[in-house]
């Protein structure tokens, strides 16, 4: 074999390599993303900013399940991967979406919210109720209503006491 055919045998190979790992990187962002079985929550957490760009449709679609779950509170499991959603970057129309359900599940299924709630992490805790502190949708008395339901249960106390002591006394 001379010299100038090894030389096309490498170049042809380079290509070959880099066309695959165009593929790769095709199948695994863009269109290809959070697709079929793929089609998750935790999908949409793990890559939120790529699905919202490349595939808005999936994002929406996605996060729309995900919120009918949450609200039905079938499982407080559902409802906690929905709180969850406190763990991604969030703007715009993301940002309001996830505090008008937020804080519409507080309000009108607390128990189903603070069972959730326990579930989590008391960082991703403290991160929710700071956003309840501050609604944007519901007025603070209504959320501190539905919390004085529950005040003296043990399993909520750290929560609503928490909410309790930064609440703003201000209506909203």
């Amino acid at each position: 074999m001379n010299i100038l055919n090894i030389r096309k045998l490498a170049i042809y190979y380079l290509l070959l390599s880099s066309l695959l790992f165009v593929t790769f990187l095709t199948d695994c962002y863009g269109a290809g993303l959070c697709t079929g079985r793929e089609a998750t929550l935790d999908c949409l957490k793990k890559h939120s900013f790529e699905l919202y760009s490349e595939n808005y449709e999936l994002f929406w679609k996605i996060l729309n399940d995900a919120a009918r779950k949450a609200n039905t509170c079938k499982s407080k499991q559902d409802t906690a991967a929905f709180l969850n959603l406190i763990q991604i970057t969030r703007d715009g129309e993301v940002a309001e979406y996830f505090s008008e359900n937020l804080e519409n599940l507080c309000v009108s299924n607390v128990k189903c919210f603070l069972e959730a709630l326990v579930l989590l992490e008391p960082f991703d805790q403290d991160r929710i109720i700071y956003e309840l502190q501050n609604p944007y949708f519901r007025k603070t008395s209504e959320i501190t209503e539905a919390f004085s339901n529950y005040k003296d249960n043990g399993k909520y106390k750290r929560i609503i006491d928490l909410y309790m002591q930064r609440a703003e006394p201000a209506e909203k």
